[in-house]
């Protein structure tokens, strides 16, 4: 079996545990998405809905996402909330003292990106829609032109459907996050490799610089962005001459960390710790991930816990916090690596790919128009509200539809090929919150990736597609 079969077989594993999972938690909405997708296939095997497909133009579906985004942020009038609150108010203090703001920040990406939007309009919201409406318009015309180019028109136009109507991003669209900048940096990243199959060596160098600067600033949003370069820059070495693999690995990874270089110097400066991630607070996300009392999520009782070990979230303290944290996560792996092993696989799992309740969550939590039981950390609103039943209905019936690609691509190897730099960053995002801390939102920055998977069977591998795009055994042959 070759590695990219391997690799679908996982994305196999992948779905079949998300909706086993959620059959068990979510019958009812699994049951309806599984009948969805069965009247979808008939319809579409008797061609119907496929020869509507190609008609639809790329900037109608673009109009409509971003029209759904802006008008649902107007209505639910959105406003920011813990850790979105944390990123407004750092974008305030930006205009003062930039370097500070940026120095102890968990997400610079995303400050600039607000205080470059506080600075024209102050701080009106409505701005914040608007842009983030956009951002999402910009989003799905990525995903659509990295669906064409794996898999070509018709599938490019079904994902970017899937995309723009995805109703968690709808949702989550007015919210100040950091999700929204982060997706299209991460996107035009994937997009400017899988188009470095061009033989010209300045163009495919520039594209190489520019997607590997793409990824940087997606990393500099969230931390999470350094497994969708690991998989882009994995895609483009197997992709390059084998002489020259070891060449282009060396150089990517030195760009990525010279383009790191600022946050490396100012964690050194700010917490004596020349780490390049925007958040030093790994060790700590992996004591919440081990803790099975509170499910892997946040916690105040891990926080208690390390601070009575010694060392604070201080700077001038944090390393001994950090350390105790890793140490004391280590520890329950250790006593009970097996069961650890079942509760990640299970309760870990379902939290982060059953269901699609985060941005129903933060979109009724951080709304005046919605009433959450008892507090915003009272989960048992949304489980009974239309938000959350028509989110997962939509994310599911999309699982089950990439559910459909990968055994479908088990038995082509050209459509595994095409899969795989879509599929790979899935996948190494499952295996990080194995282990890391778990939250139903954390899977929106894999959704237009599971957006394309579950358009793949509308249209045809193209031909040589890979993590290098378009290309052909002979222009890989020629080398970088």
């Amino acid at each position: 079996m070759t590695m990219q079969r391997f690799l679908v077989a996982t994305g196999v594993v992948f779905y079949s545990l998300a909706l086993g999972l959620a059959f068990v938690e979510h019958t009812g909405e699994t049951a309806v998405a599984i009948m969805l997708a069965i009247a979808l296939a008939l319809t579409t095997a008797r061609g119907h809905a496929a020869r509507l497909i190609p008609r639809v133009r790329v900037w109608l579906i673009v109009a409509i996402g971003v029209g759904l985004r802006f008008s649902w942020a107007a209505f639910a009038r959105l406003r920011p909330v813990n850790d979105y609150e944390v990123f407004w108010n750092a974008a305030e203090r930006f205009v003062s003292n930039p370097l500070g703001v940026l120095a102890t920040t968990k997400s610079p990406g995303a400050v600039l990106y607000y205080a470059a939007i506080r600075g024209a309009f102050d701080d009106s919201l409505t701005a914040v829609h608007l842009f983030n409406a956009l951002l999402g318009g910009l989003q799905i015309f990525l995903v659509h032109r990295i669906a064409q180019r794996l898999f070509g028109s018709r599938a490019a136009c079904a994902a970017a459907a899937i995309y723009a109507l995805f109703p968690s991003l709808v949702f989550y669209s007015g919210v100040v996050s950091s999700e929204a900048p982060f997706l299209c940096s991460m996107l035009a990243g994937t997009l400017l490799f899988l188009r470095g199959e061009d033989t010209r060596a300045t163009a495919r160098a520039g594209r190489f610089v520019a997607g590997t600067g793409a990824f940087a600033l997606a990393y500099l949003t969230r931390a999470v962005g350094s497994l969708f370069w690991i998989a882009g820059l994995s895609c483009w070495v197997a992709g390059t001459l084998r002489s020259r693999r070891a060449l282009v690995a060396v150089a990517g990874i030195a760009l990525f960390a010279l383009l790191c270089l600022p946050q490396m110097v100012s964690n050194q400066r700010t917490y004596g710790w020349p780490i390049p991630a925007p958040s030093v607070a790994g060790d700590l996300n992996l004591l919440f991930g081990t803790n099975r009392e509170h499910g892997g999520w946040w916690n105040q009782d891990d926080i208690d816990l390390v601070a009575s070990m010694g060392g604070t979230l201080a700077p001038e303290r944090i390393r001994e916090f950090m350390g105790n944290a890793r140490r004391a996560a280590l520890d329950r792996i250790a006593d009970d690596p097996l069961g650890f092993l079942a509760f990640a696989l299970s309760e870990k799992y379902a939290a982060m790919w059953s269901s699609d309740r985060g941005g129903a969550d933060w979109a009724a939590a951080s709304s005046p128009r919605f009433t959450v039981g008892g507090g915003a950390s009272d989960p048992t609103f949304f489980d009974r509200g239309d938000l959350l039943r028509i989110s997962n209905v939509f994310y599911l019936l999309v699982c089950v539809g990439g559910f459909v690609s990968c055994t479908h691509a088990l038995r082509r190897r050209d459509v595994a090929r095409a899969l795989t730099p879509i599929l790979l960053p899935v996948v190494l995002v499952a295996l990080l919150h194995v282990l890391l801390e778990v939250q139903p939102r954390y899977h929106l920055v894999v959704l237009p990736h599971l957006s394309i998977l579950a358009s793949a069977r509308f249209g045809r591998a193209q031909r040589g597609a890979d993590g290098n795009g378009k290309r052909t055994e002979e222009a890989a042959a020629k080398g970088f």
